[in-house]
């Protein structure tokens, strides 16, 4: 895909009477690559959320001495929604390589939502450390997705 690409843009450029150099041509490369990765790691994270979100809740239960006495379905529910929309948040800001989103449609109403439910901030820091170490992604998609979760993590703290 990425050859196909490549030839694509390649040809355009001289359709339009310019030869493009092999500068461009690897800067081009680099660029197709970066984006291949990038929707690869967004289809990893999509296809792991579920089980993300249920691993995640039950370390902090587990961790946290959460009992089903103290916490109902919902608190459950609300909590889970909440580690979806950070992983949501995560794929928009690796596809659109922009930050600003995690500031805008999460962290800001996330101070909001924390006031109404009574939930501690330590389960969503914890929670999104667990997601850092056990998102299964590898060298460039890992090193990508770990710069958001960093972000929010040190934003939460």
């Amino acid at each position: 895909m990425i050859a196909s690409l490549r030839e694509f843009v390649a040809n355009k450029i001289e359709d339009r009477g310019r030869i493009v150099s092999s500068e461009e041509l690897k800067e081009l490369d680099q660029f197709l690559k970066q984006g291949q990765i990038k929707l690869e790691t967004a289809q990893i994270l999509l296809g792991k959320m579920n089980q993300l979100q249920k691993e995640t809740l039950d370390v902090i239960e587990h961790k946290h001495f959460i009992s089903s006495d103290s916490y109902s379905d919902k608190d459950r529910e609300i909590f889970q929604n909440m580690i979806k929309a950070f992983l949501e948040s995560i794929i928009e800001c690796i596809l659109s390589e922009d930050i600003n989103s995690l500031d805008e449609s999460i962290l800001n109403s996330f101070r909001e939502y924390l006031k109404a439910v009574n939930h501690p901030i330590s389960w969503y820091i914890d929670a999104l450390q667990y997601i850092k170490t056990h998102h299964g992604l590898q060298d460039e998609a890992e090193k990508e997705v770990n710069i958001y979760i960093d972000y929010l993590i040190s934003a939460l703290s």
